[in-house]
């Protein structure tokens, strides 16, 4: 080994003197807290928002035109369909996930019965309780986690191949396939001219 590094005896010696310890000790001490701290601190750089019924209903809304344009430009080109009007349905409406905290009680009661045995009862409480916020309009708000989109319910599919068993069969596998439905829940119908 070279002889520009230090020797384990005399790190150990360096250490083992008072001062030593105390930053030795100091070091523990540091680390214990950030460890503790990190517990409760989320360090990722997603913001957390305040729910707003109006900004959902316009991600709905963003969400079905979306899907429904894709879904026209998919099947519009599939052989025979035609120009093809698309409407799409869900199960529920947008679902929000809250920021929670948390408090954890834990109590423990020995008793010594009669006849000198032992019973000991343990009782755990948790509590819940959402995260609130006062958003820009002053109004108090819980705190967004996660917002859910809706899965989807069913699709109605009017092109001007719908009348062929064929185009029909085409369109709902396209469908099935790209959403994820079974085919009772799609509807593959002829557009009037």
């Amino acid at each position: 080994m070279g002889s520009n590094l230090p020797s384990l005896k005399s790190i150990s010696e360096k250490f083992l003197t008072p001062k030593g310890i105390k930053i030795l000790l100091i070091l523990g001490i540091i680390g214990i807290v950030l460890i503790f701290i990190s517990e409760y601190v989320s360090f990722s750089n997603k913001q957390p928002v305040a729910a707003n019924s109006s900004s959902s209903s316009d991600n709905l809304q963003n969400y079905t035109s979306s899907l429904e344009t894709k879904l026209k430009t998919i099947l519009s080109s599939i052989d025979g369909v035609g120009k093809a009007d698309v409407m799409i349905t869900f199960d529920s409406g947008t679902q929000f996930v809250y920021e929670q905290t948390a408090k954890e009680t834990n109590n423990t009661t020995d008793q010594t019965q009669g006849d000198g045995g032992k019973q000991t009862t343990a009782n755990n409480d948790n509590e819940t309780t959402p995260v609130i916020i006062n958003a820009d309009s002053g109004v108090q708000q819980p705190l967004v986690k996660t917002e859910l989109l809706p899965s989807v319910k069913g699709v109605v599919i009017v092109c001007y191949g719908g009348d062929d068993a064929t185009v029909k069969e085409n369109v709902s596998k396209a469908v099935s396939v790209a959403l994820g439905l079974t085919p009772n829940h799609i509807c593959v119908t002829k557009k009037s001219k």
